[in-house]
């Protein structure tokens, strides 16, 4: 059997637990019914192909005080911890995922960070997990245009520290699916006419984008 817990927490301090379970060459309607929730009905149980979910959607994050699992909301910072993984001590691998509104600013030593996602695996092993992630995303700036000598050479904003600040809405554009096309060979000059860029001016561009999408390059 395997095994993966997930927990995600919201900005409006509500949170969705799910436990996801597989058990090698059983159809997960033979075992995933209601007897597994043990009375308690705030949780639904699912059984899809071989994966049984039990799930507790949008709960405060007071309501799950008290137990194995914590969740704190204070200055700006989530701080959630699970324990007592005994029921799965049989599972041939238990993995736990934390999902933050924001950036994950601290983890336990043998976890695995990336942006606002926390993962453990083995977790059978641990008497505990704990994360702190932001309570929301940190504003992205705003790419400046680039910016062209007299000559056609390309100038680094970052040199020149002209970078402008302020949020942006790319982020909510990549979540709608939306697609930017951008014209990578023009910039603008010291008293902002539109000008054609240098040699590798595309290039430039290019870079300027991925550096303020936090793209994967």
């Amino acid at each position: 059997m395997t095994v993966d817990i997930k927990l995600v927490i919201y900005d409006n301090e509500t949170s969705d637990l799910t436990v996801s379970m597989k058990v090698e060459g059983t159809p997960a309607s033979l075992y995933c019914t209601e007897a597994l929730l043990d009375n308690n009905d705030s949780f639904e149980v699912k059984a899809d192909g071989d994966t049984c979910t039990l799930g507790l959607y949008g709960a405060d994050i007071d309501d799950v005080e008290g137990g194995a699992m914590s969740i704190e909301h204070k200055g700006g910072t989530y701080t959630a911890k699970i324990s007592d993984f005994k029921d799965f001590k049989d599972s041939k691998n238990t993995t736990v995922t934390m999902i933050f509104p924001g950036e994950v600013i601290d983890a336990d030593t043998n976890a695995e960070v990336k942006g606002n996602t926390v993962t453990w695996s083995n977790v059978t092993s641990l008497d505990s997990v704990r994360a702190e992630g932001r309570d929301t995303d940190a504003p992205t700036s705003t790419p400046s245009p680039t910016r062209t000598s007299g000559n056609g050479q390309n100038q680094s904003q970052a040199q020149n520290g002209d970078q402008d600040g302020g949020s942006s809405l790319l982020p909510l554009w990549i979540v709608l699916g939306a697609v930017a096309i951008v014209a990578g060979f023009q910039g603008i000059n010291e008293v902002e006419d539109t000008t054609t860029l240098g040699r590798g001016g595309s290039d430039t561009t290019a870079v300027a984008l991925a550096a303020a999408l936090n793209a994967d390059v």
